[in-house]
């Protein structure tokens, strides 16, 4: 059990590097970031926005701050009415959110193409509606 051991290359010891829980936690979302996960947080809401862009397709627009790595692949859970689209007084179920769309190391956009029933420009938001639902980005090594 040892734990404040820092490994140099070289003969020539450099000062402890102390690193706070945040700094580690924003270092580490460079690599892999989970953007929802429905058995932790099934009620907020996914994404800075979601609209309709057609009848059978909602999008969703999501920031990284810190920004990724590199370009991220998304890391998602698909099953039936995993998650939910609100917006104009109602909502649909959507069993997957994984295309992804324009997106960089600063962020972008994912769709699904199961929404229906929907208005082009309708806007809302889109949470978790099942334990198992997650969504994750990674831009591992």
């Amino acid at each position: 059990e040892i734990t404040g051991v820092q490994l140099e290359v070289g003969s020539v010891a450099t000062d402890f590097e102390h690193l706070s829980f945040a700094d580690e936690l924003l270092r580490c979302q460079r690599y892999y970031r989970v953007l929802t996960d429905g058995s932790q947080d099934s009620t907020g809401y996914i994404g800075l926005m979601s609209y309709n862009y057609d009848v059978n397709s909602v999008v969703t627009q999501i920031n990284f701050i810190p920004e990724m790595r590199a370009t991220p692949t998304a890391d998602s859970t698909t099953g039936t009415n995993y998650y939910r689209f609100y917006r104009n007084s109602g909502y649909v179920d959507i069993n997957g959110l994984n295309v992804l769309n324009g997106m960089s190391r600063k962020g972008g956009a994912f769709n699904n193409a199961d929404s229906g029933n929907g208005t082009a420009g309708q806007a809302g938001g889109i949470v978790t509606n099942n334990a198992s639902a997650k969504i994750a980005f990674s831009a591992e090594l």
